[in-house]
């Protein structure tokens, strides 16, 4: 039988070590990565072009968050329409949204965009279970517009957001579900790293939600994602009951033309399954 001399019990109690020196300086550091809202830039004069009536401040137990309605232009006040709800990335921030969707709002759709906790003028820090709390918040409030058609509630996630988004749909009714270069559940960037999946604290675990969303349900993902790669789209669309999945060429951010992504990809989406 081998014997593992003095020096090699050495060298695998300082493996041992390490590994759990870097297990633990992940498990302690994990948010700042999944949430770097250290770097996020609040753009300047966006707030100010929003009319207060448009901005609703949502308050919970560790504070207050921002939600901005934007309406459809040319709003027939006796015609309830849709509404987008989306969440953005972990780099990202509502104020960047407003630019992208003016070609949403010209077609009659309304768009609400929620802040997470901790990002450009909402308080708190930024966890699975305060993000969940401020979407379904949010949701309920706009809910209760009567310029809201209920049935029309259109759920919209990129990257992070897409957890964000799972995790409002398994709680609220939707009609329908886009989720732009998401994944399965945040382990999947704990096993990058040799990482065992139970130190995830945040998990969205998307997965679980897609197999069990009864609606309509778009992926978009681009092949040449490094970061959250596209076979993590193929699974989820795998197990949706009513999915298809559209690839783009590009990384992570692949989107550049949103005008003519909303055109192309999401529209024609929401026009075959009549919500438009």
């Amino acid at each position: 039988m081998y014997q593992f001399s003095k020096k090699s019990i050495k060298f695998l109690g300082t493996i041992a070590t390490l590994y759990i020196a870097y297990s633990l300086f992940f498990f302690i550091m994990q948010r700042n990565l999944l949430f770097p809202t250290y770097y996020v830039q609040i753009p300047h004069g966006v707030s100010e072009q929003i009319p207060d009536s448009s901005k609703i401040w949502i308050e919970n137990e560790f504070g207050i968050t921002e939600t901005w309605y934007l309406p459809p232009f040319n709003l027939d006040s006796d015609t309830a329409h849709p509404l987008m709800i989306i969440a953005h990335g972990n780099g990202d921030i509502i104020d960047r949204w407003v630019k992208i969707v003016p070609k949403l709002r010209e077609i009659g759709i309304g768009i609400l965009l929620v802040e997470y906790p901790g990002y450009g003028r909402s308080e708190g820090n930024p966890n699975q279970e305060d993000i969940t709390n401020v979407f379904i918040k949010s949701y309920d409030l706009i809910i209760s517009k009567p310029e809201i058609d209920k049935n029309k509630i259109i759920l919209l996630g990129q990257s992070i957001g897409g957890g964000a988004i799972c995790a409002l749909a398994k709680e609220r009714p939707s009609a329908a579900m886009i989720l732009i270069s998401t994944f399965t559940d945040v382990g999947i960037f704990a096993s990058q790293y040799f990482l065992p999946k139970f130190l995830v604290k945040d998990t969205f675990d998307n997965l679980s939600v897609v197999s069990k969303y009864e609606k309509p349900i778009l992926f978009i993902h681009a092949k040449d994602d490094k970061l959250v790669p596209y076979s993590e789209s193929e699974i989820l669309n795998d197990a949706a009951l009513f999915g298809e999945i559209i690839s783009l060429n590009g990384g992570h951010n692949m989107i550049r033309n949103w005008g003519q992504f909303w055109k192309n990809e999401v529209i024609p989406f929401l026009i075959k399954n009549r919500i438009l």
